[in-house]
């Protein structure tokens, strides 16, 4: 009787063969993965440098703005100064205005004060020369001194003694702080001193309105030279301003290339 003949079927060569498959794509795809690697790498590499970028203009374009809040914020305290000068410039005005019109007024009294006098009796009335009146000296419904010619020829014709004793008392060394009757001449001159005089409102007046006029004209110069220091630094202002305004226009184009490559990149 034969034997019957087993046959054994050997796996191992097809087990390596399916593991040395494995290997190779394993192999293959760690060589994608570190070529994928890298280029992710100076992707990002790249990135990492267009931030930094845009980093460091953003960080400037802030320190500009930052200056020239600062910068905008000074020129406001100085507008604000001017403002305020310019306020009490006006005020003085009107004060002046104001003062113009009491001057005025005190002036008109002075004026009638003086027309009173010249036509008032005379300290010293010579009959029938009492006053300048019987001289035929007067004044019109405007105030304008008038002079009757014919009534003063006549006067000084058959009465110029009496116009001597009515204008000057007949002395001319009289002092003035004599308590003596001097004359209209002399009565119209001290009204005037009254008004002129150290102590008088003229005088008191023009003092006053001269301390004024100083005091506003350098007030008015130094307004002046604030405002021509105002007006150099406003244009230098202005200046740096439309250069950062070009700097932002420039900031922003490179951002807006910057985006668009990295969208692009992605």
């Amino acid at each position: 009787m034969k034997r019957k003949s087993v046959s054994i079927i050997n796996i191992w060569p097809g087990f390596v063969d399916v593991i040395a498959t494995l290997l190779l794509v394993f192999v293959f795809l760690l060589a994608v993965l570190m070529i994928s690697e890298n280029f992710l790498t100076q992707a990002i590499s790249g990135k990492n440098t267009a931030l930094d970028n845009l980093r460091s203009k953003m960080y400037s374009l802030k320190l500009d703005l930052d200056e020239k809040v600062k910068k905008n914020s000074t020129l406001t305290d100085l507008l604000t100064k001017l403002n305020q000068q310019l306020t009490r410039l006006n005020k003085d005005k009107e004060n002046l205005d104001a003062n113009l019109k009491k001057e005025k007024s005190t002036l008109r009294g002075i004026v009638q004060n003086i027309r009173t006098a010249l036509t008032n009796d005379s300290s010293t009335p010579s009959d029938p020369i009492n006053s300048m009146r019987q001289l035929g000296v007067g004044f019109d419904l405007n105030g304008n001194l008038t002079i009757q010619r014919t009534t003063l020829d006549a006067a000084v014709i058959s009465n110029f003694s009496d116009i001597t004793k009515m204008l000057t008392a007949n002395t001319d060394d009289q002092s003035s702080f004599s308590s003596a009757a001097k004359g209209l001449a002399q009565d119209v001159v001290n009204v005037v001193d009254n008004f002129n005089g150290v102590s008088g409102i003229v005088s008191i007046k023009t003092d006053s309105n001269t301390k004024l006029v100083r005091d506003l004209t350098t007030q008015l110069e130094d307004l002046q030279s604030k405002y021509e220091s105002s007006r150099k630094r406003y244009l230098q202002q202005f200046a740096a301003m439309e250069s950062l305004v070009q700097s932002s226009k420039s900031t922003g184009d490179y951002l807006t290339q910057q985006f668009k490559a990295m969208n692009g990149d992605n």
